[in-house]
């Protein structure tokens, strides 16, 4: 069992690596290079700790969005799901977000 787990930790970081290595191109994938198109108001929240979708790829988003309003919130104990891990701080973000761009 011990040996799983360090076989999947060093799976994951060299999968890591290899993500953050290359996050123009996967967030062009995810994006197909249109969030540039994206003129409404949003809201970026991310996990500081998400693996799945690293928070770099929501930052590119973010940089590459057209819209005047637009946040980006980074979760600090949070890995993929802050809806979750941190459904306070989630709910006043959108809340407070909403708020100041009705």
């Amino acid at each position: 069992f011990p040996g799983d787990i360090l076989t999947y930790t060093i799976g994951a970081l060299i999968a890591i690596t290899a993500i953050l290595g290359n996050i123009e191109r996967i967030a062009l994938f995810f994006f197909k290079g249109e969030v540039h198109k994206i003129h409404k108001p949003c809201l970026f929240l991310w996990g500081k700790y998400d693996f799945r979708v690293p928070p770099a790829i929501g930052v590119h988003a973010y940089n590459n969005v057209s819209s005047t309003v637009k946040e980006f919130i980074l979760f600090e104990k949070t890995t993929h799901s802050p809806m979750s891990s941190e459904p306070m701080s989630y709910h006043y973000a959108i809340r407070n977000f909403i708020e100041a761009n009705k």
